[in-house]
């Protein structure tokens, strides 16, 4: 600019800056550009329900605190299992065909007539050898394999542990004195789902296991003006009621075991909309319109799917996504 000194911006508006000279001279140029961000879809946070793992170490400080308690794995409606306490259960005493096993012996394999994952009822090194024995018995609509004053290897304490398997899809570990100082119990697919952590077994319960794929919100398209975002929902579980998409203004991270929601965590406040979804049409489109007034704006999504049998309230959630509106 001729004449020009020096120069200075003045903001007259969020996005315009106005280059203006100093001194004598009259010359004004103006500079226009957008101060902001680009769309984008980012996602956070953790679906649920959460992967089919359940277990407790016991050891040190830890003491073994399941004697004479029972817990049971019922399947569920997803493919996983509900774990709960069980009361007044006891050793089944109609136990009689020993295994004869010795210490490190395995025993062959033994038909059941249906077919049901294993469980870790007791993993600990013991010694059938040096206690009453192994017994496997088949009683109508039932399986029982029992561990009868079993001691630690080579000879210390006894345990005594029964797992009784339904052909339903039942299956009930009842302890009965259990002197063990260190072992693990629990159950996993072994299919390398992500480990939750241990789970304090004589108070966490009930627990519900999914079939280890959490239901997840798709990272979607750049959300642009003028343009339509498909929000896929996947891992859908199989007795799907209805599904809904929830749009809020904020991220939360709000735990929902208290209300039946094991291991699900509200992660938008859901206080814009929502976009229903169905397992015939698993995509919700969000139309982005064309204005001005949206640039810039952040929202935040998160799935919901009813389905019975999922956990105590029947009511499952996503990841989080959130979403940078935007013209570039």
């Amino acid at each position: 600019m001729p004449g020009a000194t020096s120069y200075t911006l003045l903001p007259p508006g969020q996005t315009t800056y106005l280059i203006q000279t100093l001194g004598t001279q009259t010359d004004i140029a103006e500079a226009r550009y957008y101060q902001g961000f680009a769309a984008s879809a980012t996602q956070y946070g953790q679906g649920c329900p959460r992967a089919p793992i359940i277990y407790e170490f016991f050891g040190g400080p830890r003491p073994f605190d399941l004697s004479n308690t029972a817990f049971e794995l019922q399947a569920n409606a997803t493919g996983g299992w509900n774990v709960s306490r069980v009361f007044n259960a006891a050793i089944d005493p109609n136990f009689a065909s020993n295994r004869g096993l010795g210490d490190d012996q395995l025993a062959p394999n033994l038909p059941l007539g249906f077919s049901l994952p294993m469980n870790g009822a007791l993993w600990d090194d013991l010694n059938p050898a040096a206690g009453v024995g192994v017994f496997f018995d088949q009683l109508p609509g039932v399986t029982m394999i029992t561990w009868s004053n079993v001691p630690e290897f080579p000879n210390s304490g006894s345990n005594t542990v029964q797992v009784r398997i339904h052909p339903t899809g039942r299956i009930l570990i009842v302890y009965g004195q259990v002197s063990s100082v260190d072992s693990l119990v629990g159950y996993s697919p072994g299919t390398h789902a992500a480990d939750p952590g241990p789970t304090d077994l004589s108070r966490a319960l009930p627990v519900y296991l999914g079939n280890g794929l959490p239901l997840t919100l798709g990272k979607a398209t750049r959300p642009l003006a003028g343009t339509t975002v498909q929000l896929a929902t996947t891992n859908l579980p199989p007795n799907l009621v209805l599904g809904a998409v929830v749009i809020g203004s904020q991220q939360v991270n709000l735990p929902l075991a208290a209300i039946g929601m094991d291991t699900c965590t509200m992660l938008s406040n859901a206080d814009i909309t929502s976009l229903p979804f169905s397992a015939a049409t698993p995509t919700a489109p969000l139309p982005i319109p064309n204005s001005s007034s949206l640039l810039g704006v952040t929202i935040r999504l998160q799935s919901l799917a009813v389905a019975p049998g999922t956990n105590q309230l029947g009511v499952v959630t996503s990841n989080g996504l959130t979403l940078v509106l935007s013209n570039y």
